[in-house]
């Protein structure tokens, strides 16, 4: 069987601050990207606003080949300053399909501006040939300042460790903005391994601007024969403030 390639990106498209021009430049980058790392399945993180949804849809529509499908929007405003969890989950139905029902988890806590938009994960049953692969995406607290806004994430990592208890849990792959570094306590206490990188160094995905410091961007699975690393196209790592990430299982 070929191989699972699964492309997650944060693509900061920011309530108040997005442009349609921004929208066309990360969906433009997005069908490169799948074009020259052949993925399967796409999981997109900050698809916050109804128009950008719609004009990312819509544009990938033209940019990428094939028949795709698409999780609904979750975790939708509570009011008219919220947003909703910006997650969204595609995948090429030509050789993807899902296979059983969808799960959403709705974090319980938030800290700051972060209070602002419904954050969560959200799960995807695929079956890939005969392969079935469990996709939990998720878009985490992205700061922790001292005091004010401390064990926020580390709730947050509960919250995700009782739904994957609930969950099936054969070829299960977490991928998102994780607005930490890997945790492996996490990692351990749920029968999981950080995807390893082909290098000897943690790849660095935020921020995208040469001076990367962090590895929010990663993934956990229990597939040990995964691997991970960062997407670029000739040395452009694209128009986000993070790097995408290309996960081959």
């Amino acid at each position: 069987m070929e191989d699972i390639n699964v492309l997650s990106y944060n693509t900061h498209c920011v309530p108040f601050v997005t442009t349609e021009k921004h929208v066309e430049n990360i969906v433009a980058y997005v069908g490169r990207l799948v074009d020259k790392y052949n993925v399967n399945i796409i999981a997109l993180s900050e698809i916050f606003q109804p128009w950008v949804r719609k004009s990312v849809l819509q544009k990938l529509s033209g940019v990428i080949p094939g028949s795709w499908k698409a999780s609904p929007e979750i975790n939708t405003p509570n009011s008219a300053l919220s947003v909703s969890s910006g997650l969204l989950i595609l995948w090429k139905s030509d050789t993807v399909q899902r296979d059983g029902s969808m799960h959403t988890v709705a974090y319980n806590n938030c800290c700051q501006m972060d209070c602002f938009s419904q954050k969560g994960a959200l799960h995807v049953p695929l079956r890939v040939g005969g392969k079935i692969l469990n996709v939990v995406h998720t878009h985490m607290q992205a700061w922790e300042i001292p005091v004010v806004c401390n064990g926020v994430r580390a709730g947050q990592f509960r919250q995700i460790s009782n739904a994957l208890r609930k969950l099936p849990s054969e070829n299960t792959l977490i991928v998102g903005d994780f607005n930490t570094e890997p945790d492996k306590t996490f990692a351990d206490s749920n029968n999981l391994v950080v995807v390893p990188h082909a290098g000897n160094v943690p790849p660095k995905t935020y921020p995208n601007d040469g001076s990367a410091a962090h590895y929010y961007d990663h993934a956990y699975t229990t597939n040990n024969q995964a691997r991970i690393q960062v997407a670029s196209i000739g040395g452009d790592f694209g128009p986000s403030d993070h790097r995408a990430v290309i996960i081959t299982l």
